[in-house]
């Protein structure tokens, strides 16, 4: 005999499925109503509803697990197809400093905010971090895995809950291509005008301060770190410089081997006499 359980209005409801146990069918009656019966779909849960008004108790919760080789969807105020697994029409409104959790459970296991595996997200304010920011966190305990971006600034921060620059990364980058705007490049060497140390006055500057000129020093790089752009125009600076001086040296040889050669002939000349 089939039982009626209940028909209620506008009703805030925990719901945990499991394995190889009884699953529940919720199947809109009318508008503003829901009615609970036992009717079982394959092996999952299948919730096609809509629930509107009224306030969930505090601390409530909505859990679906399915079985094995099972999809299990959740639609937010309903909707003809079901083609995703989560929908929102709308937003999620966290009140000040309070988070949205996203958990990773098994079967029936209820949801913690000292999960491991689960995902936080927060919209902070207040001086939190000095700023407002929206962060992902691990867990509730540690700042682990975080995404920081900042309100105020705009910054974005991985691995790091203080960015300094648009993005900051504590950590490994790692990327097919990084392209670097600049403005000027370093072929200026080889102008007319441009004054190059002799290779004396190069020597007498490694020799007092242990680098080449107008690249920064080991302690320097080291609290400072470089600019890459303003590096790699800088090194080829002073490989444009090296073959300047390379240029240079080549002239001096073939001029030397030039002088050698008439020196040869000379001396065979006087041979020959």
């Amino acid at each position: 005999m089939k039982k009626l359980l209940f028909i209620l209005l506008l009703l805030p409801v925990t719901v945990f499925g499991q394995r190889y146990k009884e699953q529940i069918n919720f199947n809109a009656a009318g508008d503003q109503q829901v009615a609970l019966g036992k009717f079982i779909i394959g092996a999952a849960i299948r919730v096609e509803c809509q629930i509107s008004g009224g306030w969930a108790e505090d601390g409530g919760i909505y859990h679906i697990a399915a079985d094995w080789g099972n999809q299990p969807k959740v639609v937010y105020r309903g909707e003809s197809s079901i083609s995703t697994r989560l929908k929102f029409h709308g937003y999620v409104d966290p009140s000040s400093n309070s988070f949205v959790y996203l958990f990773a459970s098994w079967d029936n296991q209820s949801p913690s905010e000292s999960s491991a595996n689960n995902l936080k997200l927060t919209i902070y304010s207040e001086g939190f971090f000095d700023t407002n920011a929206i962060g992902t966190f691990s867990n509730a305990q540690e700042l682990e895995n975080v995404l920081i971006v900042q309100s105020n600034t705009g910054n974005v921060g991985i691995g790091t809950t203080s960015p300094d620059s648009k993005l900051s990364v504590n950590g490994t980058v790692h990327t097919k291509e990084v392209k670097v705007d600049l403005i000027g490049w370093s072929d200026f060497v080889f102008e007319k005008e441009y004054e190059l140390l002799t290779l004396e006055e190069v020597e007498q500057h490694i020799n007092e301060n242990g680098h080449l000129p107008e690249i920064p020093s080991e302690a320097e790089v080291t609290e400072n770190g470089i600019n890459l752009g303003e590096m790699d125009a800088k090194l080829l600076q002073k490989i444009e410089e090296l073959t300047l001086y390379m240029i240079d040296i080549n002239k001096q040889v073939q001029q030397l081997t030039l002088e050698n050669q008439e020196l040869k002939e000379k001396v065979q000349s006087l041979e020959n006499q």
